[in-house]
């Protein structure tokens, strides 16, 4: 997380850039990002051998404003996108004037940038700022999430990690900061991103965490064009959950058996896909997913209990991604193929939030039962099976009188009611088939 100090530093930053001109909020976040990545180059060692410039950050801060401009436009810019092709090449440098650009650098100079995944923190707050954000379902995962998903993983030099979705490429910088802590290497790492902004963002995060030649696509994973399967021994992705989506485009075999506009559930099909046979995945899913009564739905739940491992459904606290949505989530976790003994079902929130990743991974790894089916708990296929391959934890926890607390929350009514809308639909839809078949 970055600090209050470095907001308010960032707002200054965003009013500079407003006040002279340059009023597109995500060409001015991608001008910052630009000049961040460059300051962050001089301070990592890890890309060194790529990026030699012939003039540092540090010497260009102390040339007068014309000088430094020309400097920057000239040959620094240019320096970077020789250096990093692959995601820079078609970057511009567009900022408005030597002004402009001076009191930039001295504010970028000034900041507290020694977090890991300072490029994430940043571009995140950024893109709070902006009134689209979140409306085509970019919006970044926070950082306890992201780390509990690499606890449970526990990513190792061994494995090929991919992430569909990448967005500012969060998973796969946990990923390598979980496998290089741990073993001195790193794993090898693959991600796409539709969005050229995401794209750029996500490839310069991996790059100064020690990733120097990042594996990263600009592309949609979803799309025709995208034929990769059986490649990968783990995946990690918040794919998104919202957002516009032409089915034409969509590759052919994640339309099968039952065709969907519903991203999320694309997703899923699209990592068994691309998972080698014994790869895990942990991915966020929406609530929805969990207890939807589609075909569509219906099916890869099945798909997922019956026909490969499905290990673990831990629910995120209420809350998690706001303010781009409010809407309930969960992850899943399975193995691609084989088949399904219990479900351990966890909720996150009967842990406390100082030990909850590391707590909630060494339980995952037990996975001991709790009779009482209060915090987490072990479900089997068959009683699974017998509820519609329903996965809502509320579906199958017990309340009871001695719990902390019998009364539930507005969010858990308002599921309980969805729950039952969704039982009763397909029953219906069960009872018309009968009558019209």
């Amino acid at each position: 997380m970055i600090s209050g100090e470095t907001r308010a530093k960032l707002d200054s930053l965003l009013t500079l850039f407003w006040n002279n001109g340059m009023t597109n909020p995500l060409t001015v976040t991608e001008q910052l990002t630009h000049l961040l990545f460059i300051r962050l180059l001089e301070m990592r060692s890890c890309a060194s051998h790529r990026y030699t410039p012939a003039l540092t950050w540090s010497e260009a801060a102390k040339l007068p404003e014309k000088e430094m401009f020309s400097a920057f436009a000239e040959k620094i810019f240019p320096e970077v996108k020789k250096s990093f092709p692959e995601y820079m090449d078609d970057a511009l440098f567009l900022v408005p004037s030597p002004k402009v650009l001076e009191k930039a650098v001295t504010v970028i100079s000034s900041l507290s940038i020694s977090g890991e995944d300072i490029m994430g923190d940043v571009y995140e707050y950024l893109l709070s700022k902006l009134s689209s954000s979140g409306t085509n379902g970019q919006f970044r995962t926070p950082r306890p999430v992201i780390q509990l998903m690499a606890e449970l993983m526990q990513p190792s030099p061994e494995d090929t990690v991919c992430d569909p979705a990448m967005g500012s490429a969060g998973f796969l910088c946990a990923a390598a900061e979980y496998s290089f802590k741990r073993y001195d290497a790193l794993p090898e790492l693959s991600g796409w991103d539709t969005d050229r902004t995401m794209h750029r963002i996500g490839a310069m995060n991996l790059v100064l965490h020690g990733v120097n030649a990042p594996d990263v696509k600009r592309g949609d994973s979803l799309s025709v064009e995208d034929t990769i399967s059986d490649a990968y021994s783990l995946v990690l992705a918040n794919p998104p959950f919202t957002g516009s989506l032409d089915r034409d485009s969509v590759s052919p075999d994640l339309l099968i058996p039952s065709p969907t506009k519903k991203t999320e559930l694309l997703f899923l099909r699209l990592f068994l896909r691309i998972l080698r046979s014994g790869g895990r995945c942990a991915s966020i899913v929406p609530e929805g997913v969990l207890f939807g009564t589609s075909h569509a739905h219906l099916e890869i739940r099945r798909t997922l209990v019956e026909d490969n491992r499905l290990e673990a459904v831990i629910a995120l606290p209420g809350g998690t991604f706001r303010p781009y949505a409010g809407i309930s989530t969960a992850i899943l976790i399975f193995t691609k193929s084989g088949k399904t003994d219990n479900v351990w079902f966890c909720d996150s929130e009967s842990f406390s939030r100082e030990t909850a990743a590391s707590d909630i991974a060494v339980n995952f790894r037990r996975r001991t039962d709790h009779k009482d089916r209060q915090g987490c708990f072990l479900v089997s296929r068959e009683e699974i099976a017998a509820n519609d391959y329903v996965l809502s934890l509320r579906t199958y926890r017990s309340i009871s009188e001695n719990s902390p607390s019998t009364q539930r929350s507005s969010a858990e009514i308002l599921c309980s009611i969805q729950e039952l809308e969704s039982k009763v639909s397909a029953s219906l839809e069960r009872l018309g088939g009968l009558i019209n078949g």
